[in-house]
């Protein structure tokens, strides 16, 4: 599946159903993956029972999540189809044994995921005229052709500053 992206979600890290990325840099653990209906999915990467990573690689393909501890085991809409022995759980556990979803919709080539479960997500009133700027930028079609983890020692707030300004360019690199 190429590799890791880095710097957002583009709704094409995940083009077909069962397409599957995880992700650790929203604040936690999550996963997003495209359903059977077409429609990107949000969670957090974690087995609602135990709290175990349910996804290991950073992208791949798969129809269902299984937890490696206990077997629980979910399709790519969150729903929980197995639980081994669920009775031993004083029955039948609801809701409380589905993965845990956070909204997430696709929009302008990309996937905007609030990382709060259960939060509500009003995306055009959020993106308001720059949804517009990234309409224009056909970011749909746009490919990665590069992605690279190079760490270094040094100060983030310096190195965003310094790079995300493009006017130093005609002093400092003539």
């Amino acid at each position: 599946c190429g590799e890791v992206p880095r710097g957002g979600w583009k709704a094409t890290d995940v083009p077909a159903t069962g397409s599957v990325r995880s992700v650790g840099e929203s604040g936690g653990p999550m996963l997003r993956t495209r359903a059977r209906e077409g429609q990107v999915r949000a969670f957090l990467n974690g087995c609602p029972h135990r709290a175990a990573r349910l996804v290991s690689q950073p992208c791949g393909k798969a129809s269902k999540f299984t937890c490696r501890f206990h077997a629980w085991t979910y399709d790519n809409t969150g729903k929980n189809f197995g639980v081994p022995e669920e009775h031993y759980f004083g029955g039948d556990l609801g809701d409380a044994k589905n993965l845990i979803a956070c909204p997430a919709e696709e929009r302008h080539g990309l996937v905007f995921v609030p990382a709060t479960p259960g939060s509500a997500m009003d995306l055009d009133a959020h993106l308001g005229d720059f949804g517009r700027e990234l309409e224009i930028l056909n970011l749909a079609s746009a490919e990665q052709v590069h992605a690279e983890d190079i760490p270094v020692h040094a100060n983030w707030k310096y190195g965003m500053d310094t790079f995300f300004e493009s006017y130093h360019l005609n002093a400092l690199h003539r």
